[in-house]
């Protein structure tokens, strides 16, 4: 994986499967969204492939994509008016054919949506008229319609508030469990990282080191990777890595 001829990693080799919950972590520059694009099929890798099951990504037609993963990108644009309710029905059209309407199950989809991340006050209101945060929840109510088995998100907790932000990772790790779907995530909070993922990608420097987050996201590799000596504290939930 390169941009602009700089190599940003290589020979990365990882399986994501059912369940799993995948953190990727590391500094400003260092690749994780180019990384989450292509593993979203949104650009083509400098070599290898990008599988989904036994079918090369690049293979698939965008809504063949649309109905195998949802990806949230970290910044997100309206460029026409439109209500809550109409971003969380967005999600559902994957699963529409071409002239098909939305019908009476995907309205209460989308609405169960928004409801799961505490926006369905705003399902009648336009987007332009939400704040940051509000916004936030309504993309990712989306992404919970569209339910797809992989979830790709890159800084799926930028806008929101603490508590937000746990009631948010919480809504998407139970609905993975529960659905039996995967979540790569972009994550720039290491205690969110170490709290909620299982398997982690520790991106920098030209290489990347993929495993399980407990041998992944120690003090150790990211004091490395971020040139700063980092120390753990806390433990189980509350475990995180912060500056010596």
């Amino acid at each position: 994986m390169a941009i602009d001829g700089r190599a940003l990693c290589a020979g990365l080799d990882v399986a994501v499967r059912a369940g799993e919950c995948w953190a990727i972590v590391g500094p400003n520059g260092a690749g994780k969204t180019t990384l989450l694009r292509t593993l979203a099929g949104l650009r083509r890798p400098e070599a290898g492939s990008v599988r989904y099951g036994d079918r090369d990504v690049a293979a698939l037609t965008r809504r063949e994509q649309a109905g195998l993963r949802c990806y949230l990108a970290e910044n997100t644009t309206d460029y026409f008016p439109a209500t809550a309710l109409d971003i969380a029905l967005s999600g559902r059209h994957p699963h529409l054919s071409r002239w098909q309407w939305e019908g009476t199950d995907d309205v209460a989809r989308a609405r169960s949506a928004l409801a799961a991340f505490g926006v369905e006050t705003c399902a009648e209101r336009d987007v332009a008229t939400l704040s940051g945060g509000e916004r936030r929840r309504v993309a990712l109510a989306a992404m919970l319609a569209q339910d797809a088995p992989l979830l790709l998100l890159d800084e799926p907790s930028s806008h929101l508030d603490l508590g937000q932000q746990i009631a948010a990772f919480d809504v998407l790790t139970g609905h993975a469990r529960a659905r039996g779907a995967a979540i790569v995530m972009v994550v720039h909070d290491l205690h969110l990282a170490l709290r909620y993922a299982d398997h982690a990608i520790a991106i920098g420097g030209g290489s990347a080191r993929a495993g399980a987050a407990a041998e992944t996201l120690t003090a150790q590799t990211l004091s490395a990777l971020f040139g700063r000596r980092l120390v753990a504290v806390g433990e189980g939930s509350a475990r995180t890595l912060v500056p010596a």
